[in-house]
């Protein structure tokens, strides 16, 4: 293998993290883009959030639920209540399993769980478009009610050609 190969094969199986600046993500706005996918397939390995705050403290009834080219990508909405500044809302990336919101203190404490819990809830390989027309997209729907506090979202993944990319929608 040349040098150069080595290099760009190096840069593919590199790990890459976007985070979404934190927001308040209200009812009116309901299912939403929150990352894209551009110019090619990526290898999704972890889609989560870290609360800045109870997400539902006023009892609103708030869920999220998550998709990945409009395809429900947990087994049932999360609910957003109880929840406290540093809690992370991770997304399963399996259609049969439920969102989880590890407390921070149980996160902290259990440092390789918390991280199995991101990295390992589930994998899938995501297509830069949806019917060859528009860019594949990472969804949040919320419903019930409005989150009272703000969700800032990560997404991990690693490309599965040199141009791909996710990127902030």
């Amino acid at each position: 293998m040349s040098v150069s190969g080595f290099v760009k094969g190096t840069w593919i199986r590199k790990l890459h993290v976007v985070e979404r600046p934190a927001e308040t993500y209200l009812l009116a706005g309901g299912a939403r883009a929150i990352f894209d996918i551009n110019d090619g397939p990526v290898w999704i390995v972890a889609l989560f959030g870290v609360a800045n705050g109870d997400l539902d403290d006023a009892a609103t009834g708030a869920t999220l639920e998550f998709t990945v080219n409009n395809v429900a990508v947990d087994g049932a909405a999360r609910v957003g209540a109880g929840c406290a500044a540093g809690d992370l809302v991770i997304c399963p990336l399996d259609t049969t399993a439920v969102a989880r919101v590890p407390a921070i203190a149980e996160a902290c404490a259990n440092v390789p769980d918390a991280t199995a819990l991101a990295l390992g809830a589930g994998q899938m390989v995501a297509t830069s478009s949806i019917a060859a027309v528009a860019p594949g997209e990472l969804g949040l729907t919320i419903a019930g009610g409005n989150c009272t506090a703000t969700l800032t979202m990560y997404v991990a993944y690693y490309r599965m050609s040199p141009a791909a990319s996710v990127t902030v929608a």
